[in-house]
């Protein structure tokens, strides 16, 4: 068994990207309490509670995890409850989630029955990202606003601002 385990990080390195493939998780249990900043290179899974601040690679936070502080990451998926700004490239809010604070984002997916109470602030795509005919690859249009194709919470700025 855990031969198996210390196997498979060799067969990342024989990878044409080497070892960057490799990305390391972090657990923090239900009974973990953190009270002070924590950085993780790699991704988080966390079930207990952080008062500080976080910032990792990414972070699947589930129905019990709690964050007092900002939340910096390039991917988030939250289930628990957020007490903090959340900057993040891409945000998954899921039915159990609780945010009270600012979301920073490229790409947001909100289920129903998640609760935010704070401002959506769409952060722009890298220029590397834009295709030839000028639109985001990969964005999932909701209105287009004056030809240009916006991300839904971009949507309800434009039309609340006309």
């Amino acid at each position: 068994m855990f031969l198996k385990s210390r196997s498979a990080p060799s067969s990342k390195r024989g990878s044409r990207s080497g070892a960057a493939d490799a990305v390391s998780l972090s657990i923090i249990a239900a009974d973990v309490r953190i009270r002070g900043d924590v950085t993780a290179e790699g991704e988080l899974h966390l079930d207990g509670a952080i008062d500080g601040d976080v910032r990792c690679h990414g972070i699947i936070q589930g129905e019990t995890g709690r964050i007092a502080g900002s939340l910096t990451a390039d991917s988030v998926v939250l289930r628990g409850r957020v007490e903090g700004s959340i900057t993040a490239r891409t945000v998954t809010l899921e039915r159990t989630a609780q945010v009270l604070g600012d979301i920073t984002h490229e790409s947001i997916s909100i289920e129903a029955g998640a609760h935010v109470d704070g401002r959506f602030t769409p952060r722009p795509q890298p220029a590397a990202a834009l295709t030839t005919s000028g639109t985001t690859a990969g964005t999932t249009a909701g209105t287009t606003t004056g030809g240009a194709d916006v991300a839904p919470a971009t949507a309800l700025r434009a039309i609340a601002s006309n």
